[in-house]
């Protein structure tokens, strides 16, 4: 088949573009013909993902980077607004510059799917694939009454707007529960599609720890937003030395949203607690090569999220032999058993990951066999190889 994979932005090292330059790769190594459209690329943005990919990209475009991201609640929502317009020029144009001979199309997480109702009228027989891992019309509640209520107008706006794309539609691709019976009211089929890691690239071997070792790392990765909860790992960090630990953290906290009141607000914790010294922030976020030597030094993966959301870093960490500690709230539990891959805790309670980390220190046997387990289950069930040929199924059934 001949698929067209469209993303508006892969200017940047980040989950999303990681994500579809690899699902790109598996389709392009089953022996189909692919090409990519973008409105932003950068080559120096995992160079080697894309390499010997057929990449058409706009010669220029104002969709926003992280570099223009807003700073401040209000401008939040704006720039919701101002991104919306931007994307849908970008879009336009993108649409503009396809082949007429796709077999399918596939759209990335993005308003790229906006293309599919004026491409089917070029070409009916093309089947158009949304991957939906962010629903555009998700709000989750806000502190700030006057902040909670704009964030539900533009998402309400946001869900009104999609409904008559939805038209161009054939299948949407979702990973979680949630997201799927979020998008099924518009009446296109959907199907749950776990997003997988590469397994071999982050593979390490199980650590075991030495009984009566009083020395943690925890790990924490993700975009800086108060949903993550960077601050549970913080207080967590903090209880543990109170109970005699010899405890760390590092947080690779990329501030994506330039969010400067959260960042204030997880360092004058570290140093309200007095273990400043103990948390190491990568609020620029990590290269591959520092992302494996922070999986390589922690002994912990804690995923501390209050919102339904999949994490990939989760499941990198449980590739490189680490045992995970994740919320309840979020969407792993779907796929993991507490006990059994990972440890769950009640969203938002520090002194709770405090003490199923401590369940972990204290028994090494039960450590090693938690990160074993999810290690296995990573290697069985989130291969990119099964996923890729999952997905071409879909686009040819």
């Amino acid at each position: 088949m001949k698929i067209a994979f469209i993303h508006l932005n892969l200017s940047t090292e980040s989950g999303d573009p990681r994500m579809f330059y690899t699902l790109v790769q598996e389709v392009k190594a089953l022996g189909h013909h692919v090409v990519v459209y973008t409105a932003q690329f950068n080559p120096n943005a995992f160079p080697k993902l894309h390499a010997g990919l057929e990449i058409r990209a706009l010669a220029s475009s104002s969709v926003r980077t992280d570099a223009d991201a807003p700073r401040g609640a209000v401008k939040k929502v704006m720039e919701r607004l101002q991104y919306d317009r931007e994307a849908a020029r970008a879009v336009e144009k993108i649409g503009g510059m396809l082949d007429k001979d796709f077999d399918a199309l596939v759209f990335q997480n993005d308003p790229s799917y906006r293309i599919g109702v004026a491409y089917k009228k070029v070409n009916p027989a093309a089947k158009c694939i949304w991957v939906m891992n962010n629903a555009p019309f998700y709000h989750s509640a806000k502190p700030d009454f006057v902040i909670n209520a704009l964030s539900w107008c533009v998402a309400r706006f946001a869900k009104i707007r999609l409904r008559p794309f939805m038209t161009g539609i054939d299948l949407v691709v979702v990973h979680d529960n949630e997201r799927g019976a979020m998008i099924r009211p518009f009446g296109v089929p959907v199907v749950i599609l776990r997003i997988p890691v590469d397994f071999k690239h982050f593979f390490a071997p199980v650590k075991r720890r030495t009984p009566g070792d009083k020395k943690i790392m925890l790990l924490g990765v993700g975009t800086l937003s108060p949903a993550r909860r960077f601050e549970d790992i913080i207080s967590a960090v903090a209880h543990l030395c109170a109970a005699g630990y010899d405890a760390r953290a590092t947080l690779v906290c990329k501030d994506f949203w330039n969010a400067a009141g959260y960042r204030e607000v997880v360092i004058g914790l570290a140093k309200k607690l007095n273990i400043e010294s103990r948390v190491s922030f990568m609020f620029d976020g990590a290269t591959e090569e520092e992302l494996r030597a922070a999986l390589a030094a922690a002994d912990v993966f804690v995923f501390a999220s209050v919102i339904n959301i999949w994490n990939m870093s989760s499941f990198e960490a449980m590739a490189a032999g680490l045992p995970l500690v994740v919320s309840s709230a979020t969407s792993l539990p779907e796929v993991l058993k507490d006990g059994t891959t990972a440890l769950f805790f009640k969203p938002g309670d520090a002194e709770d990951i405090a003490e199923k980390v401590v369940a972990l220190v204290r028994d090494p046997e039960r450590c090693y066999a938690i990160a074993a387990a999810g290690q296995k289950f990573v290697g069985e069930h989130l291969s990119w190889d099964a996923y890729a040929k999952e997905f071409i199924s879909h686009l040819s059934s």
